[in-house]
């Protein structure tokens, strides 16, 4: 099972601690976790994470619309499963 994680940012608090919390139950089951954000974490992340710029708060993200957006998600996501897949070959 692969599974992605969506929210703005990698910052601590709520959500952050909630996505951490999940990837960790996650651990030792057949499951590939990506989480995409629009900032990088600060400092150690306990999974794979890829940043989309579209992610971002509304006042720092650059303009796009929510159809450039939703095509950047699937991008990546087809991204990371075909990176995934090359390293399982």
């Amino acid at each position: 099972m692969r599974l992605a994680f969506i929210h703005y940012h990698l910052q601590p608090g709520g959500v952050t601690r909630v996505i951490q919390h999940g990837l960790e139950a996650l651990k030792g089951h057949d499951a590939e976790t990506v989480v995409l954000t629009g900032e990088p974490p600060d400092g150690d992340w306990p999974s794979e994470y890829r940043v989309i710029p579209g992610l971002r708060y509304e006042e720092v993200r650059p303009r796009i619309s929510s159809v450039e957006l939703a095509a950047q998600l699937e991008q990546s996501a087809r991204e990371w499963r075909f990176a995934r897949c090359l390293a399982c070959a």
